[in-house]
């Protein structure tokens, strides 16, 4: 996700434009299910019978300190890559792993995702 929120920063240098956050304390817990509800709605998905599912964490979920705005656009970004690149089955949310179609990538793999435009085998 790094990597995501450097190359959103990067855009907003190419364009010119200064980035202004908003931190304040976020709820990612409600953000990400309310992300889930639009994107089941998506044309794609409803197409491709997609199921998007979250899986609950083992553990209570902290309440983060960042821009709400910038955050929902970074995982709003990560879902629509996951919707666009399942041609079949579904995509679950998970705050350890990622998992699309039955693939499982272990969050200890963390370090390939951060490369530019990596995707999982």
């Amino acid at each position: 996700m790094a990597q995501t929120i450097f190359d959103f920063w990067q855009a907003y240098d190419i364009e010119g434009e200064e980035v202004k956050l908003h931190p304040a304390v976020v709820n990612l817990a409600t953000a990400v299910v309310a992300l889930v509800l639009e994107k089941k709605n998506l044309p794609l998905t409803k197409e491709r019978k997609l199921e998007i599912k979250i899986e609950k964490p083992r553990f209570a979920l902290p309440l983060v300190w960042c821009d709400e705005n910038k955050i929902i656009q970074v995982i709003s970004n990560l879902l629509d890559n996951a919707v666009f690149y399942t041609l079949k089955g579904g995509v679950t949310i998970s705050y350890e792993l990622v998992e699309s179609n039955g693939k499982k990538y272990l969050k200890t793999q963390y370090s390939r995702y951060r490369r530019r435009y990596y995707r999982g085998q």
